[in-house]
């Protein structure tokens, strides 16, 4: 979790988060401090008050004198004391500034006082007709606050502008370290304040107690399995937030419901498995303060669920979507995080980039918490991975209702970018800035975004105008928690991924953590992005009331937590529904409705059930065994369990009209399956290289990592040649012999005859980005002396393949070597060597 920026108002006493506020503080106060446009800024020298005026316009009773008994910081504060208020109610205390038009500043100061009438603080004109260029209210108490404030200047007379704290009640009031100070263009005190609550809390479930790490999966936990309630509690520390923002507890996944429970208050609360949700705590707790209690009552599946027989783990029938297993992921799964928020804000942005159109586009979603209507401007500017300014969108004039959400629209041509694509993921950053009338800095907010676009071409699958196949596998994050729990675990999970030649990778049965999108996007790892509505086995209750409704909440919390992230091409709405024969049509035809509301730049397949029999265009079957199976609009799979199989070319015969893939296929642990583990971990590769023959846009085992190459001690002993066959099927550039695959796992050399041409068909495939010149070698030898060979270079289209024939004629009796080796702009890709028998 990044440090939180540095921002408004600051407990006299910091700790923890306060801490590292104040540490920013006075860091950045150091830095500006030699370009401090106020005088005197702590009051430190009381034979200079020249720069200030207490200006007692209204003839009321004040005093001002130096007080060195109640400073904030320093030797000396200010005290002002209105003692009665005998015409309008208004006191300044002013200075005249030094500022520049155009300019971006700081406002900081602290405030305590005796009264209870809130301060308003101004930069505005001295003369008529007085404009603001900011305006802050701010509450004052018996205990010293400090306050911080940015904005950008608008066109200003330097020589006619101050700042003005605005006073007017009996009462006492003191000022100290007041700064006006220029801002670096990075600085981003208005953004929101962002403070982790990771870390030990305390849980407890009946006589069930233990101090655990947040987050975390109880079920670690001995003594868990029979309880589905616990009650997380910890202290809460709350910064100075002053009038202009409000407080959220903002939880990444909670499995699977929760309620909020502040200082003995029920603050909220959510149903859900895998996604996001924030409770506003802004009325249950003292800003600032340090004895707060949070407390989160969290229920495990089984109040979302009802038995089914089954005597395994998937023993219940879920009327959320959940994923796969029952009893699992009990807890706070994911980050929590306390989130201080600007009234006025940027809610939400979601970019589109279009690479046909050049052209960018961002829906915003704008708040206005506040009852009055805002007049604002909408500034964006897009950011290279170095903070480098890329482009600018157009400033676009706003007016906000109050207390609602407003949708505003902006787009742009682009050029000059870096595409996102898996060889070169090239990452940007859109800031928006929200500005009010006067040109105060209301809300800031930064988005991290690539530039690509994915579509669908006849039967092809296209990234940036280039066809793209899809390879990889399907990990679970129920499946392989561990790995997907943390940054340094997961970004060593895909880069072993990326190792065996994988691009993508369907995140199954339930969304990954958004930090593991955040490696995909940096390490250029495609990503089929899957729902939680996982069918198989019978563990969803679509019959349940609340069923379609928990369907339709959680697809939309789910594409719009996802959807800025480029590495996600494809959504997999749902998990064999229709294979199972659990969900209708009509109901995969509505998810793909609601993903679409919230989204539609990215193609919808349902993983296992083709079509959906016409709800989109990209067929995705699992274990299907024949042409029927494909041909088929909907899950029907008869190879489930027994396709262990060498006619490897079989889908050839199948005359596509719709861009086709197989996203499971070989599943190892099937009882008719186990015996022959090795088989199947052997027949994934070679079932690979027929699909990608076949044209397939989409290929996926399910899961070559059962060999072992994800975990420390690597593959599995008596599976390396299995891993080996998987590693080449998988590679983007590489050269198969068509009939020697199709002997099936572990083949023993086939024989040639002596004296008679051996004629072999190569394929070779060019899955790159760019290039499409392929250097072919090959070679044959026989007792170390060469038969035949060459080298050739083959134009291939980007994502295509070629079959190229060879021939070669064996002279002697003995072991034959085929050497295929495959180059690109003189750098190897791949290599692989075939042994035959020569015989008489």
């Amino acid at each position: 979790m990044p440090a939180p920026a540095c921002g408004e108002s600051l407990p006299e006493e910091p700790m923890g988060f306060f801490r590292v506020l104040a540490v920013c503080l006075a860091l950045q106060a150091a830095a500006f401090a030699e370009e401090n446009l106020v005088k005197n800024p702590g009051f430190e020298d009381p034979a200079d008050l020249s720069a200030w005026n207490l200006n007692n316009w209204a003839k009321n009773e004040v005093s001002g004198v130096f007080d060195a008994e109640n400073p904030r910081r320093g030797k000396l504060a200010y005290r002002v004391t209105i003692k009665k208020v005998l015409g309008t109610p208004e006191l300044h205390l002013q200075q005249k500034t030094d500022l520049k038009p155009g300019g971006r500043v700081r406002l900081r100061f602290s405030l305590r006082g005796s009264g209870s009438k809130p301060v308003s603080v101004l930069i505005r004109k001295i003369g008529a007709p007085w404009t603001p260029y900011l305006a802050r209210t701010v509450k004052i108490s018996k205990e010293w606050k400090d306050y911080s404030f940015s904005l950008i200047l608008p066109e200003i007379d330097p020589a006619d502008t101050g700042l003005f704290f605005i006073l007017g009640e009996a009462a006492n009031l003191w000022v100290d370290e007041v700064s006006l100070t220029p801002l670096a263009d990075g600085d981003a005190s208005m953004a929101d304040q962002v403070n982790s609550l990771d870390g030990i809390w305390s849980v407890r479930s009946g006589s069930w107690q233990q101090e655990v790490a947040v987050p975390g999966f109880l079920e670690n936990f001995p003594g868990t399995k029979a309880l589905h309630e616990f009650t997380f509690s910890r202290a809460l520390e709350i910064p100075e937030l002053g009038d202009e923002r409000r407080l959220f507890v903002r939880f990444d996944a909670v499995g699977d419901g929760a309620e909020v429970w502040v200082n003995g208050q029920h603050a909220g609360g959510h149903v859900g498995a895998a996604l996001p949700f924030e409770v506003d705590i802004t009325g249950f707790v003292e800003s600032p303060s340090v004895s707060n209690r949070l407390e989160v009552v969290v229920r495990d599946d089984t109040y979302f669920s009802t038995p089914r027989e089954s005597s395994d783990w998937r023993n219940r029938k879920h009327w959320i979507p959940r994923g796969m297993g029952t009893g699992n992921r009990k807890g706070i799964l994911q980050g929590v995080s306390l989130v201080a928020r600007p009234l006025v804000h940027v809610s939400d942005a979601f970019i589109r980039t279009s690479v046909r159109e050049k052209t960018l586009r961002v829906a915003f979603e704008l708040v206005n918490g506040k009852k009055e209507a805002q007049s604002a401007r909408l500034e964006c500017t897009v950011l290279s991975e170095k903070g480098e300014t890329v482009m600018a969108l157009p400033a676009t004039a706003v007016e906000l209702p109050g207390y609602v959400m407003t949708p505003v629209s902006v787009s742009a041509a682009f050029s000059g970018v870096t595409l996102w694509q898996p060889d070169h993921p090239a990452l940007y950053t859109l800031r928006t800035r929200l500005f009010g009338k006067s040109g105060v800095l209301l809300h800031e907010a930064s988005t991290r975004f690539g530039f690509r676009e994915a579509w669908f071409d006849g039967i092809h699958f296209m990234l940036n105008g280039v066809r793209c196949n899809l390879r990889g596998e399907s990990p679970s994050y129920g499946e392989k928690r561990e790995m997907f729990f943390t940054r340094e675990s997961a970004s060593a999970m895909l880069k072993k991924y990326q190792a065996v030649h994988f691009n993508t990778l369907r995140f199954h049965s339930m969304p990954a953590p958004p930090h593991v999108l955040d490696l995909c996007d940096e390490l250029g790892m495609l990503v089929i992005d899957e729902s939680a509505i996982y069918a198989s086995w019978g563990m969803l209750d679509p019959a349940h009331p609340k069923f379609m409704e928990s369907c339709r909440e959680h697809l939309s919390r789910w594409v719009r937590r996802d959807r800025n992230h480029p590495s996600v091409i494809l959504y997999s709405a749902d998990n064999e529904g229709l294979n199972v024969n659990l969900l209708s049509p009509g109901q995969l035809a509505e998810f793909k409705k609601v993903i679409d509301a919230h989204d539609g730049s990215r193609g919808v397949i349902f993983d296992g059930d083709g079509t959906a029999f016409g709800a989109t265009v990209a067929s995705v079957k699992h274990y299907c065994r024949t042409v029927d199976d494909l041909a088929e609009a909907g899950g029907k799979a008869s190879g489930y369990a027994r396709d262990l199989r060498s006619d490897i070319y079989w889908a050839t015969n199948f005359r596509q009209k719709f861009p086709l893939g197989m996203g499971e296929f070989l599943f190892p642990y099937e009882p008719n399956l186990k015996a022959k583990e090795r088989e199947a971990i052997y027949m994934m590769g070679l079932q690979t290289r027929g699909y990608r023959f076949a044209d397939w846009f989409d290929i996926r085992p399910y899961n070559p990592s059962y060999d072992g190459f994800l975990k420390p001690e690597g593959v599995r002993p008596g599976y390396e040649e299995g891993h080996e066959i998987l590693v080449k099927s998988f590679a983007p550039v590489a050269v198969f012999d068509m009939a020697y695959d199709e002997l099936g796992p572990f083949p023993k050399p086939p024989a040639l005859k002596i004296g008679k041409e051996a004629v072999r068909l190569l394929v070779v495939y060019n899955d790159a980005f760019s290039g499409t010149s392929v250097d072919l070698s090959w070679k044959a030898e026989s007792g170390g002396k060469k038969l035949a060979g060459e080298q050739k270079a083959l134009t291939i289209g980007l994502g295509e393949h070629t079959i190229y024939r060879i021939a070669f004629t064996p002279k002697v009796a003995g072991e034959v070597s085929l050497e295929l080796a495959a180059a690109k702009a003189g750098k190897e890709c791949f290599r692989d060597s075939r042994k035959f028998v020569a015989e008489p």
